[in-house]
């Protein structure tokens, strides 16, 4: 699942269900599962079959095939890191996860097609299926999705990380005002927009050795939650110079415990903030990296970019 970051303010309900592998903006109803090779359609006795298909796809639709082989990537290297760590979800969890899934297709489908149109006539009317069905496809999608945030908050605690957020200034002086006001109790957002400036980014956590400029990795790792920092210069890309103000919102050290004993710590973290884009991108890196992930057939054109970045 990859897309833009969100803001260092936003938020949403760790309770909900969480996104599948990848969203996009139209509709999407799973069809039912075929039987490996089987005929789809026929045309004058000639059998357009599921192989046809998919290499059809393939080879002339190239970016709907890696969009798709993408969440197949995620969802085999989440089970995969999920067996290695033997990290599990509740059915009580993944049921929950599947009616909201539901329920949040449900009012899709109305915006898309109107008010009253139902999700169970959809299903029978345009795909032949019914909604034990759709749930149940739907079961697949938030249970890989479920183990993935498990996963990324547990990925951070195997090595001593540091969260931080940041605010950059355009001067010396404002950004050592900024710091001042910031230890003395000032809110970073409500600063920024007292300030005029951008409110402030929120990075994926860092383990050590991830910071390029290792002097300000060091004073973040020697810092305390609700530290701030003296502020940094740096340069943009037309040469410009600012500053940047660090308040260190989390540190830890890292942790062996196994997911039986360091599980209860993950899903408070959950509870209490979900999963960021920026901290989803840089798991799928470091899991991808883990294991072999390898193009049986380039010829095909199912070769990705960068699987994993």
């Amino acid at each position: 699942m990859i897309a833009t970051a969100r803001s260092a303010e936003t938020r949403t309900d760790a309770g909900a269900a969480p996104a599948p592998l990848a969203t996009g903006s139209e509709f999407a109803v799973p069809l039912p599962v075929p039987a490996p090779d089987s005929v789809l359609w026929r045309v004058d006795g000639r059998e357009l079959r599921t192989a046809d298909l998919g290499d059809f796809v393939l080879r002339f639709l190239p970016d709907r095939a890696a969009e798709a082989l993408d969440q197949l990537l995620d969802e085999a290297i989440v089970l995969a890191e999920a067996a290695r760590e033997s990290v599990t979800v509740t059915d009580a969890e993944v049921a929950r996860a599947a009616d909201a899934y539901v329920e949040d297709r449900r009012r899709s489908v109305r915006v898309q097609y109107g008010a009253t149109t139902e999700l169970e006539t959809l299903l029978h009317d345009r795909w032949g299926r019914d909604i034990a069905q759709f749930r149940s496809d739907a079961v697949r999608l938030v249970r890989s999705a479920l183990l993935r945030d498990r996963l990324i908050r547990l990925d951070q605690l195997r090595e001593d990380g540091v969260e931080v957020r940041v605010l950059v200034l355009p001067t010396e002086d404002a950004a050592g005002a900024a710091a001042a006001s910031l230890r003395g109790g000032a809110d970073m957002t409500r600063y920024a927009d007292r300030a005029g400036v951008r409110r402030p980014a929120a990075p994926a956590p860092s383990a050590r050795g991830e910071i390029p400029e290792k002097d300000v990795e060091t004073r973040l790792f020697a810092a305390s939650a609700g530290d701030v920092l003296d502020p940094v210069p740096f340069t943009a890309a037309d040469g410009s110079v600012h500053w940047q103000v660090f308040r260190v919102t989390r540190t830890w050290r890292a942790s062996p415990e196994p997911w039986n004993e360091i599980g209860p710590r993950v899903e408070e973290s959950l509870r209490g903030t979900a999963v960021t884009d920026a901290e989803y991108r840089r798991w799928r890196a470091r899991a991808y990296a883990r294991h072999s992930v390898v193009a049986a057939d380039p010829a095909k054109g199912s070769v990705l970019p960068q699987p994993g970045r």
